[in-house]
This record gives structure tokens, C-alpha cells and sequence, in this order.
């Protein structure tokens, strides 16, 4: 990254949006060389950034492109487990999602625009879920083995403290 200067930020910006459209290149890498290039500090602020504006940009390509279209990027079958998931636990699915790097965040921004999810709830569980992540990955960025380790840990701890929360939200409406 040093190689492009005061553009770096920039190219890290626009390589987040232009993730969204590209299978092999995972977000979590560019956020790792975020913080590797730029610090935890503000390797964190391009990060956020970056998020800001791709989930952005996933959220009105959604909106302004529809379910037929957004189907041709992203599939048919993810497309309707978004939306189930979307439908089922709003805010708190997208928190989860982006908390989780193995989830899909660029399926949720676009299906979050097909359902017209208000923009600034989508964009404030956007934030508040990526933000830990961030934090995580700053702090175990010294070596890959701890933060392949940790991104793991952290990750399956998410998704079965979500499991748990979906298991009891099921109990609960069959009881009323």
C-alpha cells in the first residue's frame, strides 16, 4: 500500500465496493491490510470507511435495481435466505452479519435495499456490528496464526450466541 501514497486510503476504499462484485477477494483480507498498512488506528478509520461505502452502495444498487437483477449478482437461493433472515430479524441479523467474516455482508446491503430496510437502521447495525470485528482484527493483527485464530473463535462464538438468540425467538412465538 505504500506504493500508492496519500491514495492508498482511497484505493482501499474502492476496492471494498469493488469486493462486493468479486468472489476471491474476501473483505476480511482487505480489512487485515487496512490495519497492516495504515495501523490499528487508522487502518480502523479506513475500514469503517470502506464499509460505510460499500454497504452503501450495495444497499441502493439493491434499492434502485430490484430483486430480478440483484438475483443475477448474487443468486436466486442466497437472495431468499437474506431476505427470510432479513424478514425474521432486521437489524439484528444484519449486526450478526457483519460481525461474522464468514457471512455474506456484500448479499445482506444489496437485500437490505430490495426490502427497503430504512437506510439509516441498516447503516447503524452496518456500523455497530463491523465495529468489533475492526477492533478484533487491530488487536490480533501481530501475527496470521493468532488472527486466523481468533477471527475463528471470534466468529463461531458469534454465530452460536445467534443461533442461541434464533432457537429462543422460535420458542418464544410458538408459545404465542
Amino acid at each position: 500500500m505504500a506504493q500508492f501514497g496519500a491514495w492508498g486510503p482511497i484505493i482501499l476504499v474502492i476496492s471494498m465496493i469493488a469486493q462486493m462484485f468479486m468472489i476471491v477477494v474476501p473483505s476480511i483480507m482487505l480489512m487485515v491490510v487496512s490495519i497492516l498498512a495504515y495501523g490499528p488506528i487508522w487502518g480502523s478509520m479506513i475500514i469503517l470507511v470502506s464499509v460505510f461505502s460499500a454497504s452503501s452502495v450495495g444497499y441502493a444498487l439493491g434499492t434502485y435495481l430490484g430483486q430480478n437483477r440483484v438475483e443475477q449478482i448474487i443468486g436466486r437461493k442466497t437472495q431468499k435466505k437474506v431476505s427470510a433472515f432479513l424478514n425474521d430479524y432486521g437489524f439484528w441479523a444484519i449486526i450478526v452479519t457483519r460481525l461474522n467474516p464468514f457471512l455474506s455482508n456484500d448479499a445482506i446491503s444489496f437485500v437490505g435495499g430490495i426490502l427497503k430496510m430504512g437506510y439509516w437502521k441498516f447503516i447503524g447495525a452496518t456500523l455497530i456490528g463491523i465495529t468489533p470485528l475492526i477492533v478484533f482484527i487491530a488487536i490480533l493483527k501481530k501475527s496470521t496464526q493468532s488472527l486466523t485464530t481468533g477471527l475463528l473463535w471470534g466468529s463461531l462464538a458469534s454465530l452460536l450466541l445467534f443461533l442461541l438468540y434464533v432457537g429462543y425467538d422460535k420458542k418464544r412465538k410458538r408459545k404465542h
